[in-house]
């Protein structure tokens, strides 16, 4: 690996993306990037710490021994720094660590690691909170890696303990991890209990004691304990007991106890959910108490994601607000049978969908103003049929499951996208995040826009059509292209009408060249269509598109494969679906093809540039799917049904791979 690729790798892995730029050219120097094959052990259980380790690329796996025999804790994923809690505490390694398949490890000896801190000591801090979230090993062997702490804020009315559950089941569903869920209270009113429909004992935090937890824990779909605290007792010590036994740990702050027990709650999490309705006041409020956690802990900024739920249709009929206020509606893309859903995942490219309060509409501008920071997600309603959806967004980022597609750039060989699409649909692997060049970014759109692969297929038909008629075709003076901006704008609004971004069952980024400023832009707000035009503008055919004062040509000029940005916007498994035919595909398909026309030579001619481009974003997929694309032409777009076999075959051959990354 260059240090080029290292350097984005560790400048996207928290928390060395707080490092300058500068510090991070440094950190690269005085390491070094081991290889290690299938079933090579990097070190074992009792080994005295040597190194930081840093996992770039591959999968490694914990494992502890009793009784003799070899269990498995977890996998570790790509950004994972392991072997810390020896390299801080001076203690022998409490977990053997084996690589599966290749991988490559990113390693700094002790002492030049432990130098390095001294000189950044905010970074070693950002590491002290990592090594909060691991297991030390006690008396009885280590079974949990890392645990991870949810805090759960927010006013009575938002049913906070109802959410905490309902996530806390969709966590254990995505991860197959334990789960429990605390409700911790100074009186015996447990909303819990009856939510999960069982009664038990609850156990008064002052008599904490290690060995009589598990006769108090209510067991079910999750774990749930019912916790009464005191003003003498700690839930640190109760928190630590349970991090040993539990992957996740959800607990429900109550206000009342921020003031005094601000240590006890807010330090421990590594997410803080503030659970939220729309009321302006309410998001005023909240804004003042984010700005005292923020004071008390500036490390809290990171951890606060502010999570709105959307008004019941009860809510609104009791205010008099019609179920979409003033009109506002989801948009409806033609020939579909369903309208996409408002939930996106909750990424790097937020959800903020306006709502109501107290009778008006609260849009998302006015909603950032109110509580001073950006909506992390906003989920509908608990009878709306994409609550569910949205919760399993939301579980899968927490739980570190986000699974990404990149779908690259090709002319007509893009329809072979579809095959794949359509395997990954019947094998109900769900895509997370979306991401597309050029006619990828036209495929991607649709399957974001929940379209299923028939009406995409349907949609592409149209377009080759439009292409094959000409109808598209008309100069623009003074010339910039064949084809008119308006046009092929006016082509792809047929297709989604109004849907914009926020309408998008998943969320999508698409790729286009911002011609001025010579770089690749990333498009994830505004209506579709214009941004699929923009990606889809092939420089010389078609005419570039405008947005306000950019200029924007086609996405896959300097991203044909765009994996890289679905690692940077948070994909923890990245699948991509590589089109571009290689040097012996082309040679031999060129041998087959007679007829060679110009778009042939403009569109090889690029695509040979872009070649080290494409390998270079390869290394960001755990999974790549390349059909094999020969006898097959960038122009033939009359050959879609062709082009779908091909795009399934290859998705079919990669499907072991794909689930067996989704069960990592």
């Amino acid at each position: 690996m260059d240090k080029k690729e290292i350097e984005f790798i560790l400048s996207n892995t928290l928390p060395l993306s707080k490092l300058r730029k500068k510090d991070i050219s440094q950190f690269i120097d005085i390491a070094e990037v081991k290889e290690y094959k299938n079933g090579e052990i990097i070190y074992r259980e009792g080994d005295a710490p040597d190194c930081f380790y840093l996992l770039l690329k591959g999968r490694v796996l914990a494992l502890t021994k009793e009784d003799g025999r070899e269990y498995q804790i977890e996998p570790l994923k790509r950004g994972t720094p392991f072997g810390i809690i020896s390299l801080f505490t001076d203690e022998p390694h409490s977990i053997t660590t084996k690589s599966t398949g290749t991988s490559f490890i990113f390693t700094i000896g002790r002492k030049k690691f432990k130098q390095f801190l001294n000189h950044n000591p905010l970074l070693s801090l950002d590491f002290s909170r990592i090594l909060s979230q691991r297991v030390k090993k006690r008396l009885r062997p280590k079974r949990i890696f890392q645990c991870k702490k949810i805090a759960i804020l927010g006013f009575p009315s938002c049913g906070k303990t109802t959410y905490m559950h309902n996530l806390g089941i969709k966590l254990k569903e995505q991860t197959k991890k334990k789960v429990i869920c605390l409700e911790i209270s100074r009186e015996d009113k447990f909303g819990l209990a009856s939510l999960i429909e069982k009664s038990g004992k609850v156990l008064p935090l002052s008599e904490f004691k290690e060995e009589m937890v598990d006769e108090y824990i209510l067991r079910g779909d999750i774990d749930c304990l019912l916790v009464r605290m005191s003003t003498e007792t700690s839930l640190v010590s109760l928190l630590n007991f349970l991090s040993e036994n539990y992957h996740f740990i959800l607990y429900e702050i109550p206000f009342s106890f921020l003031d005094k027990y601000f240590d006890e709650f807010i330090l421990p999490a590594h997410y803080l959910h503030f659970l939220l309705s729309s009321k302006k006041e309410e998001l005023k409020r909240a804004g003042i108490i984010i700005k005292k956690l923020k004071e008390k802990d500036p490390c809290s900024e990171e951890k606060i994601q502010v999570i709105l739920r959307e008004h019941t249709i009860k809510d609104r009929l009791s205010m008099g607000i019609p179920s979409y206020p003033n009109g506002h509606r989801r948009a409806q893309a033609p020939s579909r049978a369903q309208a996409p859903s408002r939930a996106q995942a909750p990424s790097r490219a937020q959800v903020d969908p306006p709502d109501t309060f107290e009778g008006g509409v609260l849009s998302p501008q006015e909603r950032r103003m109110c509580i001073g920071r950006r909506i992390y997600a906003v989920i509908p309603s608990y009878e709306d049929k994409d609550y569910n959806r949205m919760l399993q967004r939301i579980a899968k980022e927490v739980g570190g499951m986000v699974l990404g597609l990149a779908l690259g750039s090709g002319g007509a060989f893009s329809f072979s996208h579809i095959g794949a699409l359509k395997v990954l649909r019947e094998n109900n692997i769900e895509i997370d995040l979306i991401s597309g060049a050029s006619m990828g970014s036209f495929i991607a759109a649709l399957w974001a826009a929940d379209f299923n692969w028939k009406q995409i297929e349907a949609a592409c038909r149209k377009f080759a059509r439009y292409l094959g008629s000409f109808s598209l075709f008309g100069f623009a003076f003074p010339f910039k292209g064949l084809l008119r901006a308006k046009r092929l704008e006016n082509f792809f609004k047929s297709i989604f009408a109004k849907l914009t971004f926020c309408d998008l069952k998943c969320a999508l980024k698409i790729t286009a060249f911002d011609f001025l400023r010579r770089e690749s832009r990333v498009l994830d707000q505004g209506f579709l269509y214009k941004a699929v035009a923009a990606s889809c503008a092939y420089p010389g055919i078609f005419e570039p598109i405008k947005f306000k004062k950019d200029i924007f040509l086609d996405g896959g000029i300097l991203d044909p494969l765009p994996a890289k940005i679905l690692f940077n916007c948070g994909a923890h498994k990245i699948v991509a679906v590589n089109i571009a035919p290689s040097r012996e595909e082309i040679i031999r398909g060129g041998k087959i093809k007679s007829k060679l026309h110009v778009f042939d030579f403009i569109f090889g001619s690029v695509e040979t540039m872009q070649r080290e481009l494409i390998r270079q974003a390869m290394k960001f997929a755990d999974v790549v799917i390349h059909p094999n694309l020969e006898g097959l032409g960038w122009m033939e777009f009359d050959r879609v049904e062709e082009f779908i076999k091909r795009g399934e075959a290859a998705a079919k051959e990669k499907l072991g791979e794909i689930k067996r990354l989704m069960a990592e």
